[in-house]
């Protein structure tokens, strides 16, 4: 066995343990930013050498993991009994502890949206099986970014709308109610609900828990939900760029400009909401910015190479 699978599976192990301790005894909320930090660096160091999807994976997998850490440190109800944190942190996305802090019998399941999880999922697997059989060899330029969409587009509908709404019933089952990650986003009519009410909400609970609560008192509203955002761009930076050691500085640039969109969103159409086109294009123009060139070769048509 590689010593460095062996590493990185132990400390997913020790990070439950030690993040349950730190969580359980108060420690101080800044001191929890460690666990991303070094997890980071050890997935990192294991695997320098690997190929994009493989670091991919070894960074976000310990990375998101860490970051329950990071939440379950600064919620208010982050401290569980161990059997519920070991859910929370093991067996689902979700950064709301509070979800754990109950398990209720006989909870009522979202049939619905497990339907639409499975017929999700059968969608995604074809556009991938398809793309493995009919997508050119060799593709450069606007050619990679034009049979890049549908891979992308197949990649979100396999994970965002199949796996993920499939977990969330599978928690209800366990007596936790968990409601959907991704609630019908394309009904989003501003970039505001977009990507605070509609859009990953497990990354919005954990983004405002973890940074704009804690600084809003600090330096304002609009400040801290542009560092939301800049932790937002930080993120993917490690997850895309940082995976294929590529391409830095454009996942980063993709959300500072979407966070000055959004200030000018409110000041621009205060109340009002601007419309599908307005999302849309602000959600797509600047796509080529998140995913890169290097990171769709390295990693989205592995994946598809992978595909069944």
């Amino acid at each position: 066995m590689n010593p460095a699978y062996f590493i990185w599976g132990s400390w997913l192990i020790i990070q439950c343990i030690a993040g349950y301790v730190y969580v359980s005894r108060n420690g101080d909320c800044r001191v929890a930013w460690v666990f991303p930090i070094f997890s980071v660096l050890l997935g990192h160091i294991l695997f320098l050498g690997g190929g994009g999807l493989w670091r991919m994976l070894a960074l976000i997998i310990p990375l998101l993991h860490a970051m329950k850490v990071v939440v379950a440190a600064w919620h208010p109800k982050g401290k569980l009994p161990p059997g519920r944190y070991l859910v929370y942190y093991w067996l689902t996305v979700s950064m709301n502890p509070s979800i754990f802090a109950q398990r209720k019998r006989n909870l009522p399941l979202d049939l619905k949206l497990a339907l639409n999880g499975i017929i999700h999922l059968l969608i995604g697997t074809l556009i991938l099986f398809s793309l493995r059989l009919y997508a050119p060899e060799k593709m450069q330029g606007a050619t990679l970014y034009l049979w890049s969409l549908p891979a992308l587009l197949a990649l979100s509908a396999i994970l965002h709308f199949g796996l993920l709404p499939l977990s969330t019933v599978f928690l209800q089952w366990l007596g936790f109610p968990a409601r959907r990650a991704f609630r019908l986003p394309f009904l989003s009519l501003s970039l505001s609900e977009f990507w605070g009410k509609r859009w990953n909400i497990p990354f919005s609970e954990m983004t405002a828990t973890a940074v704009f609560k804690p600084w809003s008192r600090a330096v304002g509203v609009k400040w801290a939900g542009l560092l939301a955002f800049l932790l937002s761009g930080l993120l993917h930076e490690i997850a895309i760029s940082f995976s294929v050691q590529r391409g830095y500085g454009l996942p980063m640039l993709y959300f500072l400009i979407h966070g000055l969109l959004m200030a000018a969103e409110k000041k621009w159409f205060g109340r009002k909401k601007p419309g599908k086109v307005w999302v849309v294009g602000a959600l797509i123009l600047p796509l080529p910015l998140l995913f890169h060139a290097p990171f769709l070769r390295e990693v989205v048509w592995q994946i598809v190479a992978l595909s069944p």
